[in-house]
């Protein structure tokens, strides 16, 4: 989507101008500033060096970059367990590999793997999941605990910094 803008230039809605989002791209897909100002459309590498020093520019570029490495590295990783569904690997690998692509397409459930967890032992994503549920039951009313707290025999015994003791 463009926006119009004062002057002659036309704004992305990122606040790009179209030669702007040419040398992202350029960049994005040929590594260097040396190798995209041409292909962006640019009169010298040094004009080019100008415009990679708008904030907007570098923004642009670290979005792009981030997202064609995750479609990159997402592609790579389903296409490793799915090789890992059809090799001659042990039945648990199978499992794992089968249960993971069945959460990722959305027909796995990632909140059974919450259950039972203790919070020390949570990855962030079922921190994150836990904290939501909880938010969740705090705004409905929830009458009972949230959490139960429950003693750890592995637990450190709780000591002072005030030096006495």
């Amino acid at each position: 989507m463009t926006l119009p803008s004062t002057g002659t230039r036309t704004l992305d809605a990122e606040g790009l101008t179209p030669q702007q989002l040419s040398l992202v791209e350029a960049v994005a897909t040929q590594g260097s500033l040396a190798l995209a100002w041409e292909a962006a459309g640019y009169s010298s590498q040094l004009t080019a060096m100008r415009a990679m020093r708008s904030l907007k520019v570098q923004e642009a570029l670290k979005e792009r970059r981030t997202a064609a490495l995750r479609a990159d590295v997402a592609s790579e990783a389903l296409e490793t367990m799915k090789a890992l569904l059809k090799a001659p690997t042990p039945p648990a690998t199978r499992f794992s590999a089968a249960k993971w692509v069945l959460e990722q397409s959305g027909h796995g459930s990632k909140e059974a793997d919450d259950r039972d967890v203790p919070l020390h032992e949570m990855s962030d994503a079922q921190l994150h999941r836990f904290l939501e549920k909880a938010q969740q039951a705090a705004n409905a009313g929830f009458p009972g605990p949230i959490i139960t707290i429950t003693p750890d025999s592995g637990a450190l015994p709780a000591t002072s910094d005030r030096g006495d003791g």
